[in-house]
């Protein structure tokens, strides 16, 4: 596990590319994440209050928190020209034991590029944007000495808990979710496919 500071979120170098024979086009491997998104979306539970309903409609799902809490990315992002990105989200969770509301504890973005090159090949590269713990939010109040009690930390899981979050943030290496979006703003782009788990 990796603690920093909440300004200057985990980073990585990036690895050097690995360039490999281009068995498939970039367009057909566009065309073949865009087809699971596309799946993804038609869903059932996906726009359901509890997923993604209230993002896509641009609203906080949580009327009560202040402004900002939440940033839209860009909806006609900058060109990146002729490659395929994922962004890709590993998240971990504790959850509210009143009611099953599962907060972020900590959070890992890796990007993966691919760019078409000479020779027919393509170049991957991939890069770490974020790895380290996130601040599960005020709502939660995971400071209070009666936290444990109501909040399951899924410690088994993940081998977090109240004490790595509160030393983290005694030395201001509590990064928020709103860092974490910031990073995925920043990389995002027109090649961009998100995957993996939902960041709230």
């Amino acid at each position: 596990r990796r603690t920093t500071s909440a300004e200057t979120p985990a980073t990585s170098a990036a690895h050097a590319p690995t360039v490999m024979p281009l068995r498939v086009s970039l367009a057909r491997l566009a065309a073949d994440v865009g087809g699971m998104a596309a799946a993804t979306s038609r869903h059932g539970k996906f726009l359901s209050p509890e997923l993604y309903g209230p993002l896509v409609a641009d609203e906080s799902p949580f009327p009560e928190s202040p402004a900002g809490d939440w940033c839209a990315l860009d909806a006609a992002p900058p060109s990146g020209g002729d490659a395929v990105t994922w962004l890709a989200l590993d998240v971990e969770m504790c959850e509210r034991r009143s009611d099953g509301a599962r907060f972020p504890v900590s959070c890992c973005v890796t990007r993966t590029r691919w760019e078409a090159v000479s020779g027919g090949h393509v170049a991957a590269r991939r890069e770490t944007l974020f790895d380290g713990l996130v601040n599960p939010g005020t709502e939660l109040r995971w400071c209070e000495a009666d936290a444990d009690a109501r909040i399951d930390w899924k410690a088994d899981v993940h081998g977090l808990g109240r004490e790595e979050h509160a030393a983290a943030l005694d030395e201001g290496g509590l990064a928020s979710v709103q860092d974490v979006q910031r990073r995925l703003r920043l990389a995002w782009d027109d090649t961009a496919f998100l995957v993996g788990h939902k960041l709230s």
